[in-house]
């Protein structure tokens, strides 16, 4: 049991920016792996290189020990083929045997066209399997495969990948070849729309790798080439961790574009992996908010003060949920990172915001407002890149929450939730990822399951979030978080300012079995008050709407004069569960300030329900926490008593129904 209400940061143990590992291809499976800045794996005889030694641990070394070897330059960490003779090879190629090929380059190219960067051949019948520079449309630095079969039939040789100019320059080349589709990127930007396409099933049976030029028996296709780093892959699963890491490695980040997730952070180890759940269990776990006005809706401004629990917070419903197993610091308000209308982009530019609070865990809901009819055509990279700075430069988790449903105009439906629909896909595609640190939930689903309950009964105004809407997604949000570091079980005994707050005994006021210390009342129909076999107290009722609001209503309730002062953050909590609550429309906990004999009423609606949504919607939901906002003390006068009260009304839906809400426990604390 974690009790993070008492003492927030009590048994904190948070994830340090130093857990984030830098990423390096040793932690992923690579075919091959040279680095000619890492002295240890070249060997030379006065800078002429004899051996490159593989780093992938599967001793693919290239070598040259006669003529033309290209030149070592240590200070500089590459290797340098001069484009008429230079050449590193070895007779054990592996290269076109991967049924997916991935090639990783960084080097300054200053050959023409048809120069062989790598590849590999056979020496008797002049198969080929090359990347090369090219020679169509008048480019001569592009990037183009040549694939020669067996018998010298050429099946694609020189067909354009990308267009970047990379002659004089260093630049990162990223070459993949997934089963025949080709395609290249230069510096993280993509390169032609169509991608080179090559017959499947050719046969190739090369003898020889190289690197440098074609590596036949008498070597030719030399490149003028300055090789700092080359990598191949079996598939491009990493593809963009490795382009971060050798753009942030050599210097190139610069020439990368602004959408890339690596732009700005390098990649951790992890980013791709299997899931690892974070180390939260028994610990507390502080938190942010980040995202639009769906977000800012889980704080509320009762009292004037911020707080985690309003009425319709998808993040406020999963913590009642959850039994307040995250805090969110109510000072400073900078914990509450929702900015009403904010698309992705303006949400990256607010990402330094987030730098001076000190939290374990962001929750992140964005992408409603890059919704149709204003599509941000750069959704995916800009969500990455918001993923990427949570978690690889600050070291935090993120939980991302799928992009709610939407109501749309006449005429826009088709096209706007095929788009929420695509953009869910790859937030969810997200789960699992930097080093497990990345945590997603699918809360559209709770609330666009193809049941017959219309979505707008979740919605307000097209797109925030009703309370059902709101007890659905946190509901999602509870079922999917509890995995990793489970619910908080509220002691109702330490630290309360109530008098048994658990319940116990009848020596109550009221009519009925009620607990000691406590009042009970009603308007209306009386309800039965009785006590469960663990000691819960529990209410029935049989109300019949009349049709007005507050005509039936009972109210269990305690007052307490003594242990607050100027200054003391307060809020109320009570664990419930309901059965058949068709008839109720609210049902909720609400802490009194009584200073004078007036009161002043701060309520949180743990859920109620308008115009029948909790007759169909809700029904039995189980065991829950309803919590009032954090209130703090700054009135003028001491509030004579404070006092707590849970309450249920009836809706007015005419319905009959009985229902029984069992109460577990009651609290109020100061914070």
């Amino acid at each position: 049991m974690v009790q993070p209400i008492l003492d927030q940061d009590a048994g904190r143990r948070p994830l340090a920016p130093a857990e984030a590992v830098p990423f390096s291809p040793s932690q992923i499976s690579t075919a091959a792996w040279y680095d000619a800045g890492n002295a240890g794996t070249v060997n030379h005889t006065s800078n002429a290189v004899n051996t490159l030694s593989d780093l992938s641990g599967n001793a693919r070394h290239v070598s040259n020990t006669t003529t033309g070897r290209p030149t070592y330059d240590a200070a500089n960490g590459k290797i340098v083929f001069n484009g008429t003779s230079h050449i590193l090879y070895n007779t054990s190629p592996f290269l076109w045997a991967l049924s997916k090929k991935a090639v990783y380059i960084v080097a300054t190219i200053t050959s023409g066209a048809n120069k062989r960067i790598l590849g590999e051949l056979n020496t008797g019948n002049s198969c080929r399997y090359f990347m090369q520079t090219g020679n169509s449309g008048g480019q001569q630095s592009d990037i183009c495969p040549r694939v020669t079969t067996d018998g010298n039939s050429t099946s694609i040789q020189n067909r354009q990948l990308n267009t970047a100019n990379f002659t004089g320059s260093k630049r990162l080349i990223r070459f993949i070849d997934e089963e025949g589709i080709f395609s290249a990127r230069v510096d993280g930007t993509e390169g032609l729309s169509s991608p080179s396409i090559r017959k499947t099933g050719l046969t190739l049976t090369p003898n020889r790798f190289g690197i440098g030029g074609a590596p036949n028996t008498t070597p030719s296709d030399w490149v003028a080439m300055d090789l700092y780093e080359l990598i191949v892959c079996d598939n491009d699963t990493h593809g963009e961790q490795i382009e971060g890491y050798l753009a942030h490695k050599h210097g190139l980040t610069a020439n990368l574009p602004a959408s890339h997730r690596y732009k700005s952070v390098a990649p951790v180890q992890g980013d791709v992996t299997t899931l690892a759940p974070p180390t939260f269990a028994n610990h507390t776990i502080r938190a942010v908010i980040f995202g639009d006005s769906i977000t800012s809706q889980s704080a509320g401004v009762n009292g004037g003060s911020l707080a985690m629990y309003a009425n319709c917070g998808v993040n406020t419903t999963y913590n009642q949920f959850a039994g307040n197993r995250i805090y969110i610091p109510l000072r400073p308000t900078t914990y509450n990172q929702g900015s009403s209308g904010n698309q992705l982009s303006q949400m990256v530019t607010r990402l330094a915001d987030l730098d001076a609070l000190d939290f374990d865990v962001c929750f992140f809901l964005g992408g409603t407002n890059d919704a149709p009819a204003t599509t941000d055509t750069n959704f995916r990279s800009q969500y990455d890149a918001i993923i990427g700075y949570i978690t690889c430069k600050l070291g935090k988790v993120i939980v991302c929450q799928t992009i709610t449903p939407k109501t749309w105009t006449p005429g826009n439906e088709v096209a706007g939730n095929a788009w929420i629909d695509t953009a869910n896909l790859h937030i969810m595609s997200q789960h699992g990822s930097r080093f497990g640190r990345v945590i997603c939930s699918d809360i559209n689903s709770a609330i666009n399951d193809g049941s017959d309950i219309p979505i707008a009964n979740a919605l307000t105004d097209n797109v925030h979030l009703q309370p059902f809407g709101a007890f659905k997604c946190g509901q999602k949000l509870d079922s999917d978080l509890a995995p990793y570091w489970g619910r908080n079980t509220i002691d109702f005994t330490t630290g309360n300012l109530l008098a048994n707050g658990s319940l116990a005994g009848t020596g109550g006021t009221g009519t009925g079995q009620i607990a000691t210390n406590w009042e009970f009342s009603y308007v209306g129909p009386a309800p039965a008050a009785t006590k469960g076999g663990g000691g819960e107290q529990v209410v029935t009722c049989n109300f019949t709407s009349t049709g007005a609001d507050n005509t039936n209503i009972w109210e269990f309730k305690q007052s307490v004069t003594t242990g607050y002062a100027q200054n003391d953050g307060l809020y109320a909590v009570a664990l419930i569960e309901a059965e058949n609550v068709a008839n109720v429309s609210k049902l909720q906990i609400e802490m009194d300030f009584l200073p004078t004999g007036t009161e002043t009423v701060h309520q949180a609606r743990g859920n109620y329900g308008v115009n029948g949504q909790l007759a169909e919607n809700y029904g039995d939901f189980g065991q829950y926490y309803i919590i009032t906002p954090t209130i703090f003390i700054n009135n003028a006068t001491l509030p004579t008593s404070v006092r707590v009260r849970v309450y249920l009304e009836n809706n007015d839906t005419g319905l009959t129904t009985t229902s029984t809400v069992t109460i577990k426990g009651v609290a109020l604390f100061k914070r």
